[in-house]
């Protein structure tokens, strides 16, 4: 019997270790590459909904044979009650001695209602058996749209500068070409209501709730079609988007290109005319303009720009934007700097009274790279203007400022702005350049003896610095594209 158990539990030590390795090799499995979801296929037939039951009109099937000159409204609306074997019930807004003349011989009855309306500028509403007629109609829109507003308003270049005074690293962004957009030119409901009241007749009503952006207006029928069709241009162009993707270049300028890129040359080498620029706006410091994009020619257009210089890639950044809206780019370093700042606090005590001084440190941020501000419009053609800003800062040197005591209270710097504004116009899928921003980089290099450099006073004989100074041109490609939600 001793046997038996010593055999069943070697089984059983086998299968547990047959059982072990299965799992180690499953869990391996696990350490593969995730795959991406698939859509899931199936044989499964479409589910056919019954197509529903149209209602039936009261008006439908119904003919009227009608004839009065200067007759009175009410007499042609007793005529369709009675044909119609409805009730009838006329709002006092309305004017039953209106006069018509019509002629109508066995004619639809919904036809000859929908004219009459449309000619005194009524409406009517079946409910039941009741024909209502009215003259005002009330009607809710639903208005997609955010609730905020945005401005930018300062000279070229915008403020680089930000007074945060904490740690809230923010930069103010403003940017403009000496434009003056103030916030009520971008604010939509502000906008809205202003031409609602243009569109409203005397007696019609509209109340506007911004949070949840719904409209409910009261109105004669003509106008609520009116204001229906305005609602609907706007929310089919604010419904756009731009997609702007962005490569910021930097191309350190070889010996032949001192004075910045000859942008006229690039695209006159390729006479075949795949570098065909659709558009070019002279700069007074920089270049613009703008080609149809396929990677083909971006290709060229790079290998073009590589025999000026060494490129260097600096950001990479997009963002889509709503149609009419301005959008802000940053890309660099944000390099704090702080202001000593003393404030005295007076304290009686008695007969006596003490002073007690209070120091806090007020910061600056500094953007040290590139901000691009853009405001894209698109035309009725899909054609965009686009409002573009870019600012290039570098920080050369900075200055401390020292009190009495040869402390230091407060550090700037010394910037090096480089910038260039225009409004541009180019087609969807149009590739925008941007060119112009040169600066010089100096650069020092220290070539110093070991252990001789470091003793003092004659160190100086074992050191020598060069320096050097490179110009860099900065080159923004832009491209635009339209997409429609």
């Amino acid at each position: 019997m001793s046997k038996i158990k010593i055999i069943l539990l070697l089984l059983l030590f086998l299968t547990g270790c047959s059982t072990k390795n299965q799992v180690i090799k499953d869990n391996h499995n696990f350490e593969t590459k995730i795959k991406p979801f698939e859509e899931t296929k199936t044989n499964t037939p479409p589910i056919v909904l019954p197509t529903p039951y149209k209602k039936i009109s009261p008006l439908d099937n119904q003919y009227i044979t009608f004839s009065a000159k200067n007759a009175p409204l009410s007499s042609f609306l007793y005529s369709i009650a009675k044909v119609t074997n409805l009730n009838l019930v006329i709002d006092k807004d309305v004017d039953i001695n209106q006069q018509i003349t019509l002629n109508l011989n066995n004619a639809p009855v919904k036809e000859a209602l929908d004219i009459i309306m449309n000619i005194t500028g009524y409406y009517y509403e079946i409910k039941g058996n009741i024909l209502y007629i009215k003259k005002y109609m009330t009607k809710i829109f639903k208005i997609p749209y955010i609730k905020t507003n945005s401005s930018y308003n300062s000279d070229l270049g915008g403020d680089v500068l930000s007074n945060t005074g904490g740690n809230n690293q923010n930069i103010k962004g403003n940017f403009s070409l000496k434009f003056n957009n103030p916030k009520e030119a971008n604010d939509f409901y502000n906008n809205l209501e202003n031409n609602l009241k243009n569109l409203i007749s005397q007696n019609g009503t509209f109340t506007i709730n911004k949070f949840t952006g719904t409209l409910i207006v009261t109105d004669t029928k003509e106008n609520i079609q009116k204001i229906e069709r305005f609602l609907n241009q706007i929310k089919k162009s604010t419904n756009k988007n731009i997609l702007i993707e962005a490569k910021i270049l930097e191309i350190t300028l070889n010996k032949s290109h001192q004075l910045g890129i000859n942008w006229n040359k690039i695209f006159r080498n390729f006479a075949d005319g795949t570098l065909q620029l659709t558009q070019t706006l002279p700069l007074q410091n920089g270049f613009a303009g703008s080609m149809s994009y396929s990677t083909d020619t971006f290709n060229m257009l790079i290998q073009a720009l590589s025999t000026t210089g060494r490129i260097q890639t600096i950001s990479n950044p997009r963002i889509r934007v709503l149609n009419g809206q301005s959008a802000l780019i940053l890309s660099g370093d944000i390099i704090p700097f702080w202001e000593k700042k003393v404030e005295y606090t007076t304290i009686n005590n008695g007969n006596s009274s003490s002073v007690i001084p209070q120091v806090t440190y007020e910061r600056r941020d500094v953007l040290q790279g590139v901000s691009l501000g853009v405001t894209p419009i698109i035309t009725n053609n899909n054609t965009i203007l686009l409002n573009i800003v870019p600012v290039s800062t570098s920080i050369e040197n900075i200055v401390f400022f020292k009190d009495n005591n040869n402390q230091v209270v407060a550090s700037a710097p010394k910037l090096n702005i480089k910038e260039v504004g225009t409004v541009i116009k180019a087609k969807n899928n149009n590739l925008i350049i941007i060119g112009g921003l040169i600066s010089n980089q100096k650069t020092k290099n220290i070539a110093k003896v070991p252990f001789f450099s470091d003793i003092p006073i004659i160190g100086n004989l074992f050191k020598r610095v060069e320096t050097s100074t490179a110009k860099k041109e900065l080159v923004i490609l832009l491209r635009l594209r339209i997409i429609n939600e």
